[in-house]
């Protein structure tokens, strides 16, 4: 009895699969940046501060859904 060969991804899934891999590149820019902003005392003095920590929490979020998503599709992909 012959094992099952993995699901291929569909065209829709191969293309968002490489627009996943485009937006985690992008969230992790954010988040760097986004770093850097919550690190400087001066932020919090303006606002800005809360306004960047807020999204940085929502990033976080956005970032896991991303990842699990592209480490869902990588796997049916094979790689």
């Amino acid at each position: 009895m012959r094992a099952a060969a993995p699901a291929r991804l569909s065209w829709k899934e191969e293309r968002e699969l490489e627009a996943l891999t485009e937006r985690i590149g992008a969230l992790e820019a954010e988040q760097a940046e986004l770093e850097v902003r919550l690190a400087d005392p001066a932020a919090w003095s303006g606002g800005d501060g809360v306004e960047a920590n807020a999204r940085y929490a929502r990033l976080r979020s956005e970032m896991e859904e991303a990842l699990a998503r592209w480490m869902e599709l990588e796997e049916r992909a094979g790689g």
